[in-house]
């Protein structure tokens, strides 16, 4: 491959990639996923994801209890739930809810593995890469490129791409053609509460797949 690295479907292991993109849409849309592997198999991987897990939740539990205290305050003080920016927010996290429980479809991947790897190909850029393919469908996706690191990994889970894609377009909307009344705000918020609980949900339910890494 010349030096080159890909992000999430090494060359050499495609083929059992490929299987594993597989059950992973299947067991997306609900249906059969095949023998799959035990949960009491040893992984040297996922153990290490655990025990560092472990050692987080102090911070963890800090940052919770740090948040609901300000979470308080902010409540009795600016009594910002009356606002019906918040209400359009929550109304765009129920519809996201409403579609990724009861309405899968094949498309939602499609668009979660879009996001997923442009956010890696974004990050390669960010970190003096190149981008030298990006393969995307949804049966999974990868892309080729002369640069990895830890930041580049782990980039599609802590970066909402579409929320920040809805931000952006509404800045240069804003910036270039239409003057928006503080009214129209309530639909920039259901546009962010819709894509950043797309982006919540699949990454809490890709992180709990043993075949994503």
């Amino acid at each position: 491959m010349s030096g080159r690295n890909t992000i999430d479907r090494p060359a050499r292991r495609r083929r059992s990639r490929r299987q594993s993109d597989e059950r992973a849409v299947n067991a997306f849309l609900g249906e059969a996923v095949g023998p799959v592997h035990r949960w009491w198999q040893f992984d040297p991987l996922l153990t290490a994801k655990f025990l560092i897990g472990l050692l987080l939740l102090p911070a963890c539990w800090v940052t919770l209890e740090t948040f609901f205290v300000v979470f308080d305050h902010a409540a009795k003080k600016t009594e910002f739930w009356r606002a019906a920016e918040f209400w359009f927010f929550g109304i765009g996290v129920t519809m996201w809810l409403v579609l990724f429980f009861g309405a899968r479809t094949r498309l939602m991947l499609l668009f979660y593995v879009a996001g997923h790897e442009w956010t890696h190909a974004l990050f390669v850029l960010i970190c003096r890469g190149n981008v030298a393919k990006v393969h995307i469908s949804a049966d999974g996706g990868h892309i080729l490129t002369n640069r990895n690191n830890f930041l580049i990994s782990l980039s599609p889970y802590f970066f909402p791409f579409y929320s920040v894609v809805v931000i952006t377009l509404w800045g240069l909307a804003e910036w270039l053609f239409v003057d928006f009344a503080p009214e129209h705000l309530r639909y920039l918020f259901w546009a962010i509460g819709f894509t950043w609980c797309h982006h919540l949900t699949f990454t809490i339910w890709m992180a709990t797949r043993q075949d994503q890494p």
